[in-house]
C-alpha cells in the first residue's frame, strides 16, 4: 500500500512556511524550529502554555533522503492542519487540540508523561472506564 505523501514535491521550506502561517492565524505567540540530521522539532508558545512536536525523518518511506524528508514535513503539515481545522470547527480549543504536546519539563511533554503511566499500567488504574454491568 502506498503511504501518504509518497509523491510529494513540496519543498520542506514551503511546508515550514505554511505551518508558520497556520499557527500565526491561531494566535500563537512564538514559534521555534530546530532541525537535526534525523528529526525536526517544532516548539510554539501560546498564553496557555508551550508545546513541542518532534518528528523523525525515519517515519517516512525508505526512499532517497530528500524525498523522505519532504514526506515527513508534509505529514507534519497535515497533522497540524487537521488539529487546527478541528479547533476552527468548534471541536475543542487550542490547548485540547495540542494537549499531548504540552511541555511539562525539560525535554518532556504531557504525552510522554501519560505514555509512561500507560506502559506502567498506573494511568486511571483506580478509575473504572465503564460502570460495572448489572446482572
Amino acid at each position: 500500500m502506498r503511504k501518504a505523501f509518497y509523491d510529494t514535491r513540496v519543498p520542506a521550506a514551503r511546508t515550514r512556511g505554511e505551518i508558520d502561517t497556520m499557527l500565526q492565524k491561531h494566535d500563537v505567540e512564538a514559534v521555534r524550529w530546530t532541525e537535526f540530521t534525523d528529526r525536526i522539532l517544532l516548539e510554539f508558545k501560546m498564553p496557555e502554555g508551550s508545546f513541542a512536536i518532534g518528528v523523525s525523518f525515519a517515519m517516512g518511506d525508505s526512499y532517497p533522503e530528500a524525498q523522505q524528508r519532504r514526506q515527513v514535513w508534509r505529514a507534519l503539515h497535515w497533522h497540524i492542519k487537521a488539529r487546527l481545522e478541528a479547533v476552527d470547527f468548534g471541536l475543542g480549543d487550542m490547548v485540547h487540540a495540542f494537549l499531548p504536546y504540552l511541555i511539562t519539563g525539560p525535554n518532556r511533554t504531557l504525552g510522554d508523561d501519560v505514555m509512561e503511566r500507560v506502559a506502567d499500567r498506573t494511568l486511571g488504574a483506580d478509575i473504572p472506564l465503564l460502570p460495572e454491568g448489572r446482572a
